[in-house]
């Protein structure tokens, strides 16, 4: 049942061209609430395992993301050849807008948890590529 319920939301919050980007990882959608004292706004939390050798593809938030590592070791990338390693008990942010990639290039699953900021009705993440820019 609770897999069932993961994967209905995923399919509701999250578009299907990030769907597609996001082989090898499991996500979890723990929390969406107002922010206090802004309608506008919403915060999301998720849990997300990353299999080996999974990665989020390309991508922006078009809010900022606040992270930590639960478990294991991921690699960070932004599109301007910025790369750093997070592991375990590590948290790291992503301001909004910036394009980026996180993989897990370990062969040991990794977990995070992370919270969004956004603007009620935003999706999580954008998918971003090269040719569309």
């Amino acid at each position: 049942m609770r897999f069932c319920l993961t994967l209905f939301l995923i399919v509701l919050f999250t578009p299907l061209s990030v769907q597609a980007q996001m082989v090898g990882i499991e996500v979890t959608v723990l929390q969406r609430t107002t922010v206090s004292d802004n309608p506008d706004l919403e915060s999301v939390t998720i849990k997300a395992v990353f299999a080996p050798g999974a990665t989020t593809g390309w991508h922006t938030h078009p809010g900022d993301e606040y992270a930590v590592v639960l478990s294991g070791q991921l690699t960070l990338r932004s599109h301007d050849g910025e790369e750093r390693t997070v592991s375990s008990d590590s948290a790291y942010h992503n301001h909004r807008g910036i394009v980026h990639e996180t993989v897990n290039t370990t062969d040991e699953p990794a977990t995070i948890t992370a919270t969004f900021i956004l603007k009620k009705g935003e999706p999580i993440s954008v998918p971003w590529s090269e040719s569309d820019h």
